[in-house]
């Protein structure tokens, strides 16, 4: 069986990218819900904080990986 490694590396970018996706809606919903309804402290908004920044750097790197490709 012969895999098409192109199609492979596809698939793992656009993973990469829904990875991206998820942790910026984590984290910017966070510091909503934390700013608005809770108050949940200090804590959790460097979490929802940290959670944005790793899903823009994730973001960034899998649109820089792929842009290369082409």
């Amino acid at each position: 069986m012969r895999y098409n490694v192109f199609k492979l590396q596809q698939f793992k970018g656009g993973i990469l990218k829904l990875i991206a996706f998820i942790l910026l809606g984590i984290g910017t919903v966070g510091l909503l819900l934390n700013e608005l309804v809770f108050d949940w402290g200090r804590v959790a908004t460097l979490i929802f904080a940290v959670s944005n920044l790793i899903g823009l750097a994730t973001l960034a790197f899998s649109y820089w990986r792929t842009k290369d490709k082409k």
